[in-house]
C-alpha cells in the first residue's frame, strides 16, 4: 500500500499486523506528499474521544490551508535534497521530511486481525484519510472472501 506517514503509523497501531515499509535510510525519497482535497479540510469540534468534525465552509481558510500544507512539504523536500546534493547521509537528511510525505509498505495480517482493523477504521469516528483505506480494503476483501465478509456484517461488525 502507498500512504501518507500520518496514516501509516495510524495502521502501524494495529500490532496484529506485519509491515515492511520502504526505508528512507536507504532510498532517496521521491517528492510525493498528501493536500487534502478542498472537502477534506476540516475542523475539529468536541471533547478528547468524543470529536466531531465538519468541513470548512470558507473557501479563503480552505484554500489557504491547502496552498501552505504544500508550500510546507515542497520546502522540506527542497531540503532533502539539498542535504543529499552536499552529502549528507540519508539517514539524517530523512529527518527534515513531513509526515505529509507518502511512503510504501506491504501488510500481512490474520482473517481476525483483518476484521478488526475494517471495524475500527471503517468506522464514522475514524480519522477519513484512514478511513478511506479501510473502505477500499474492505471492498477489495468482499471480492476475495465474499462468504466471510456477509456473515461478519450479518453478525455484528464490532471490534473483535
Amino acid at each position: 500500500m502507498r500512504a501518507p506517514l500520518f496514516v501509516i503509523r495510524e495502521w502501524q497501531r494495529h500490532r496484529l499486523n506485519s509491515f515492511n515499509e520502504e526505508s528512507a535510510r536507504y532510498t532517496v525519497i521521491e517528492e510525493d506528499f498528501y493536500v487534502p482535497a478542498p472537502e477534506a479540510v476540516r475542523e475539529q469540534h468536541g471533547k478528547p474521544g468524543d470529536y466531531y468534525f465538519l468541513p470548512i465552509e470558507d473557501p479563503i481558510v480552505v484554500e489557504e490551508t491547502r496552498y501552505h500544507l504544500e508550500r510546507v512539504q515542497k520546502e522540506c523536500f527542497r531540503t532533502y535534497h539539498y542535504l543529499l546534493e552536499l552529502g549528507v547521509a540519508k539517514e539524517v537528511a530523512r529527518t527534515c521530511l513531513p509526515v505529509g510525505m507518502y511512503s510504501r509498505m506491504k501488510v500481512t495480517c490474520n482473517l481476525r486481525s483483518l476484521l478488526n482493523f475494517l471495524s475500527l477504521r471503517n468506522h464514522k469516528h475514524a480519522q477519513q484519510e484512514i478511513r478511506d483505506f479501510a473502505i477500499a480494503l474492505e471492498e477489495l476483501v468482499t471480492e476475495q472472501i465474499p462468504y466471510i465478509m456477509e456473515k461478519w456484517n450479518e453478525h455484528g461488525r464490532e471490534p473483535i
